[in-house]
């Protein structure tokens, strides 16, 4: 992820709008890692339209690839949610928040 610190929740929340991508956050979650094939099948889009969807992931920060073998492996990169924590924690600080 690039650019200013503050720019890290609007990726993040830009990443999670789209309702595909916040699935694969989901899948991810709850199953660990899967495969980007094993990704690819639970979507009715092409292959294509995953990976782009991967990508904006990867580039918020979100999801990691990693090659095991013939196979790439995408799992939650740690700490994912840290920079949008710290903003909500900070929103919640200056408006009295608990």
């Amino acid at each position: 992820m690039s650019g200013a610190p503050g720019d890290a929740p609007a990726a993040l929340l830009g990443a999670l709008a789209d309702r595909a991508r916040g699935r694969v956050v989901g899948m991810l979650a709850e199953e660990g890692a899967l495969t980007v094939g094993a990704l690819c099948a639970r979507f009715p889009v092409s292959r294509f339209a995953t990976m782009k969807h991967l990508n904006v992931l990867e580039a918020a920060g979100v999801v990691r690839r990693e090659a095991r073998g013939r196979e790439r492996l995408v799992r939650l990169a740690p700490g994912w949610d840290g920079p949008l924590r710290a903003w909500l924690d900070g929103l919640r600080a200056r408006s009295g928040g608990p």
